[in-house]
Parts: C-alpha cells; structure tokens; sequence
C-alpha cells in the first residue's frame, strides 16, 4: 500500500507540472497570431518546424562504397597533420605582413598563407605544403621567399626522424604510452614531399599579371627544385 500511496502522489505531481504550462498557452492564444509586417514575410507558409521536414530524402552517401569504407590509421595521420599545417601557417602570418601586402586595388581578399596535406595512392608520398597568394609587387625575390617558407616548413616537419615532432603531430592521439612509434615516425618523414608556392599579382606594363615561384623538397637527400608561371590576368 505505502508503494501504491507514492505513484499515486508522484502522478498528482506530474499533473500539476503540466497543468503550469496550460495558461500560458491559453494566453497565447488570447493574445491571437503574432503579426510580420511584411507581407512577404507573412506570405510564407512553412512553419520553422516543418522548414527541415520539407527537404526530400536521398540515399546516395548512404549507399557509396567508397564514402562508407573503414577510416585507416594513416587517413587520421592526415587529418591531424592538416590541422597542425593549419595552426602553423597562421602562427607564421604573424611574422610576415610585411610580405603580405596585397596591391591596392588589386587584391580584395587580401594576402593569405594557407597550408596543405594529402596523401597520394599513386606514388606512396605524403605531400605537406604551403601557399602564399595574394601579395602586391615583391619588395624580394619570389624564390627568395619561396626557399625561406620551404624552409620553415622543414623545421616544423623535418624529414629526417628527428624528436618528437612527426610523432607528436602526425600520430597525435594514435598513440599509446607504453609503445615504441620510432619505425612508423621514420617511414612517414622519409615518405614527406616538402613543397611551397608564393604568388604575386600585380600591374605590370603589360597588365595585370599573376608571377608564381614553386619550389619542393623530398627525403631522399635531392636538392630543392624550382619552377615558375607568369600569367596575364
């Protein structure tokens, strides 16, 4: 009985809860339908709920083979060192806006240095690099500054085994204490292609002009290499 005696209580209880809200709703409905003062806004006929529920079904991501295929370890490898490029080419941004200075008038997005990982199937390689666009006329030479973000990009990502950088960065939360990673850190360093781009759009006599410098750097000890575009915009 005593059992009974508290359900019966915690039901007079619930009731009462609910039985709160019932005036407010009762008042809304005194008050009548908030007025838009458009009419084009009070033509719409969806309600917010239903805004969702009108856009149709499809099943083509849920059916991709490709899409739905497991996540390996080395796709995490990725993930993570992208966003370790992301916070290290913001953190050099700070140190460059003197290079980065876009031509007036040319320019309205403004100077950028981004920062880029991928992994190619084709050639085994695990391709890190950086992109500088944007800039006006270069105050130094583009394969001067070119070789000066290579560079920088080595330090952050040596491609020798040194440290705890590619283990900290590449492998991140992959790792477990008590595990010896040193074979897996020296296989991703030695398969790393560093490679950099710096662009400079500008006027020229000729027009406006887009000059690209490129230069990358693998691990198998070959020097940097350089290659360039000019285009008329």
């Amino acid at each position: 009985m005593p059992r009974i005696k508290f359900r019966a209580v915690c039901l007079a209880a619930a009731i009462s809860s609910f039985a709160v809200f019932l005036p407010s709703a009762s008042l809304a409905q005194a008050k009548g339908e908030a007025k838009f003062r458009f009419s084009e806004d009070a033509s719409i006929s969806l309600g917010t709920d239903a805004l969702m529920q009108s856009v149709p079904k499809v099943s083509s991501l849920k059916n991709d083979a490709w899409l739905n295929a497991p996540v390996t370890r080395l796709d995490l490898v990725v993930f993570q060192l992208q966003q370790s490029i992301d916070k290290f080419s913001n953190y050099q941004e700070t140190f460059l806006k003197d290079e980065l200075q876009p031509e007036a008038g040319v320019s309205s997005g403004g100077a950028t240095l981004e920062g880029g990982v991928g992994y190619s199937a084709d050639t085994g390689r695990l391709h890190l690099h950086q992109t500088m666009r944007g800039i006006g006329a270069p105050k130094r030479p583009l394969k001067t500054m070119c070789e000066e973000v290579l560079r920088a990009l080595e330090t952050q990502y040596p491609l020798q085994a040194m440290g705890y950088r590619w283990e900290n960065d590449g492998l991140g939360t992959l790792r477990t204490s008590d595990s010896d990673y040193s074979a897996t850190t020296t296989k991703l360093s030695k398969s790393a292609v560093l490679s950099a781009r710096v662009t400079a759009t500008y006027n020229t006599p000729e027009g406006l002009t887009s000059f690209t410098v490129s230069c990358i750097k693998d691990g198998n000890g070959n020097a940097v290499r350089f290659a360039k575009s000019a285009n008329r915009l």
